[in-house]
């Protein structure tokens, strides 16, 4: 999710009507592929102390996949995955 793609597509914010006028940001991000809620606030404090990782706010995905994981990859996931920032 982003408010200025380097590509000019689309964003989130252009998809909202009036969204540049009342200042609103996406809270975290969401991949173009995947689908799921996206939270816009103009309150920035708030939205600092949700994604800024100093804060720690803990996130759950919910990922569905096709297919069957293999034995490996499912403990690879139970063990915990780090995602690139």
């Amino acid at each position: 999710t982003t408010t200025d793609d380097e590509k000019g597509r689309k964003s989130v914010v252009d998809l909202v009507p009036g969204a540049s006028r009342a200042r609103l940001l996406p809270v975290g991000r969401l991949d173009r592929n995947s689908a799921g809620l996206l939270l816009l606030t103009n309150d920035n404090a708030w939205l600092h102390r949700l994604t800024h990782p100093s804060y720690e706010c803990a996130k759950t995905y919910r990922v569905v996949v096709e297919g069957l994981p293999s034995e490996e990859a499912l403990a690879r996931v139970a063990s915990g995955l780090k995602l690139p920032d």
